[in-house]
Order: structure tokens, then sequence, then C-alpha cells
């Protein structure tokens, strides 16, 4: 119901938490709708890989109060040697 207003930021807390593996993938196939529509979206999710599959920006937050932020393609490439190696 919340789409059929085409908002233009989406705040999604752990989307797929609980689904079957098809579901996350329709459900990541809806977020991928999205964000060609040029939809900000604001994912919380603990699943690295889908962070990896779909977020353009990650802010990471680890249990030290560690924040990182960066494109994905950044964060993705160079996290390993910066302290984040324990939590990837």
């Amino acid at each position: 119901m919340a789409m059929a207003v085409k908002p233009d930021v989406v705040l999604l807390d752990e989307p797929t938490s609980s689904l079957d593996p098809h579901n996350v993938i329709q459900v990541e196939k809806i977020i991928g709708r999205m964000k060609e529509e040029a939809r900000m979206i604001i994912l919380v999710t603990h699943n690295i890989s889908q962070a990896q599959r779909l977020a353009d920006m990650v802010t990471f937050m680890g249990e030290d109060n560690t924040v990182f932020q960066s494109s994905a393609a950044d964060f993705f490439s160079t996290c390993r040697g910066n302290g984040l190696d324990g939590y990837l």
C-alpha cells in the first residue's frame, strides 16, 4: 500500500528477514525497481551479501560503535584491513 503513493524515500528495516530464498529474490526485485525509479531507499540489514547486491552507499555500524561510510564499491573493495575484518 505504501508504494501506491510513490514515496520519494522508502525506509526498509530487515525487509527479507524470515523469508524463503524465492521471496527474498522477489523483494530484491521490487527494491531494484524502486531504485530504477530514482527513489531513495534506506535499507537496514544484517545480511552483508544482500547489502553488496543492493547498496549504492554503505554505513557500517559495528558492535564497538565503529562507523564507516562510503560508496558500496569502495566499502566492499577496501573493508578488509581497515578494522572491519571481524565483521565480514
